[in-house]
Formats: C-alpha cells, structure tokens, sequence
C-alpha cells in the first residue's frame, strides 16, 4: 500500500496514483464473477481504459499488472481502478516474459 503506480489507459492516457488497498476480493457489478486478491488505485481513469498496464516507475518500468475495472460513473470518469497483479496472472496463466 501507498506504492505509485502509472498507468496508460486508451482512454484517459498515462496517470499516476497510489496504491489505496492490496489483496481485496471485488464482485463484478452486474455478474456472479469475484475477482480475488486484486489491488486498487486512487487516480484518474475512464471507461475504455480496461486492459491497459500498470507499472511502477517513470522511466525504467516494471509492469505490476492489468487494469481492468473503475468507480467510473455514468459519464464514464473515476477516480479508482482495480487491477490484477502480475502474480495472480501468472498464477493462472503460467510464467510471462515481459521487456
């Protein structure tokens, strides 16, 4: 917690913001899906930014993991996404190369 974090978001582009909760179980509005153990961060973000990296660091980055939800509300601007950490990814996907 209280990590920066980037990321770069289709929409909303590169922001930075911190890391407010680690390891938090979130049910997928409008589904029966929890996502396990996944990280929240307080920055800027808008719908259509799902999929995008988040990395710590500014110039050399380390990728931490994929965005993929918000508190966006109905004009599609938030101020907190959720994102799955490159372990629980590699959990399910097995060992990544990244460059």
């Amino acid at each position: 917690m209280g990590q920066t974090t980037g990321k770069v978001g289709r929409t909303s582009g590169w922001t930075t913001g911190k890391v407010t909760n680690t390891c938090v179980n979130i049910e997928v509005t409008g589904s029966d899906i929890m996502q396990l153990c996944q990280n929240l961060v307080s920055a800027r973000v808008r719908s259509g930014d799902s999929g995008g990296p988040v990395f710590k660091g500014s110039s050399n980055v380390t990728l931490v993991g994929i965005l993929w939800g918000c508190d966006c509300n109905q004009n599609g601007v938030g101020t907190l996404y959720a994102y799955s950490p490159m372990s629980n990814i590699e959990r399910e996907l097995g060992a990544l190369t990244t460059f």
